[in-house]
């Protein structure tokens, strides 16, 4: 699950589909986490969705 740190990372990388992905949402959380010496984190669960973290 590292990736969905990554600015636009995609869930499904067919050119056929739903276009689906993270956007810069979780990359500009990370990187504001990141330089106030925070942590952020996510559990993801099939089907019942993620739950987002940060201290």
């Amino acid at each position: 699950m590292q990736h969905i740190w990554e600015s636009d990372s995609k869930i499904d990388t067919s050119p056929i589909g739903q276009h689906e992905g993270t956007g810069l949402g979780l990359s500009i959380s990370n990187h504001l986490v990141d330089i106030n010496n925070s942590k952020i984190g996510a559990v993801s669960k099939l089907g019942e969705g993620s739950k987002f973290w940060f201290i």
